[in-house]
C-alpha cells in the first residue's frame, strides 16, 4: 500500500481515509476550535489509518455514524482545547466522538465489554464525549 505525502492527503479532504469504509481525512484533520486543518507527517498519515480502521469497527457494530470531535491535534491546538502535555491527538492516535442517540456512559462500558470491537484504551470521566485511543497498545479502562 502506497502511503499519500501530506500535501497530497490535503487535497483529499472529503476522500475516505485509506482503507477505512467510513471515515474522510477531513474528519481526521480538523481542528474546529482553530478552524483550520492539521497537515499531517508521514507517521501521522500511517496512525489516521490504523485508527479509521480500528474505529470501522466501532462503526459497523453500532450502525451508526459516528461524529468526530477531535481526531489530529497540532501543537498549538492541543495547547488552545487543554489537551494533556503528551496527547495521543498529537500523533493522530486518538479520536474523541459521539455516536448520536447512543448513551455515552453506556457505549463507553459496552465497548470496555467488547474486546473484539475496541481492544484498546477507553478513556472514562469526559463528560461529553467518548476518548479512545491506540498508544497504549494494552487495554486499559480508566475511570
Amino acid at each position: 500500500m502506497r502511503v499519500m505525502e501530506p500535501n497530497e492527503v490535503m487535497k483529499r479532504l472529503d476522500e475516505t481515509i485509506t482503507m477505512s469504509s467510513y471515515f474522510t481525512w477531513g474528519e481526521a484533520l480538523w481542528m474546529g476550535q482553530s478552524q483550520a486543518y492539521a497537515l499531517p507527517s508521514i507517521e501521522q498519515i500511517h496512525n489516521i489509518i490504523n485508527m479509521a480502521q480500528a474505529l470501522d469497527k466501532v462503526r459497523a457494530h453500532y450502525g451508526r455514524p459516528i461524529t468526530v470531535l477531535s481526531w489530529l491535534r497540532t501543537p498549538a491546538h492541543n495547547k488552545l482545547v487543554g489537551g494533556a502535555l503528551k496527547s495521543a491527538h498529537l500523533d493522530g492516535m486518538a479520536v474523541d466522538f459521539v455516536i448520536p442517540g447512543i448513551n455515552l456512559h453506556k457505549c463507553r462500558e459496552e465497548l470496555n465489554g467488547l474486546i473484539e470491537v475496541w481492544p484498546y484504551r477507553i478513556e472514562q470521566g469526559t463528560p461529553t464525549w467518548i476518548h479512545v485511543d491506540l498508544r497504549s497498545g494494552t487495554r486499559k479502562f480508566y475511570p
